[in-house]
């Protein structure tokens, strides 16, 4: 299975956001929001 993964820098509240798109399907497998604190 192919799995692409979209990383989006937010820089104002300091939140990367890490989204698994399945390529087979084109849907969200699922999505995490990791704080970083800056």
């Amino acid at each position: 299975m192919l799995m692409a993964v979209l990383v989006k820098i937010q820089p104002r509240i300091g939140v990367i956001c890490i989204t698994w798109v399945d390529l087979g399907r084109c849907g969200r497998v699922s999505s995490t929001i990791i704080d970083i604190s800056i």
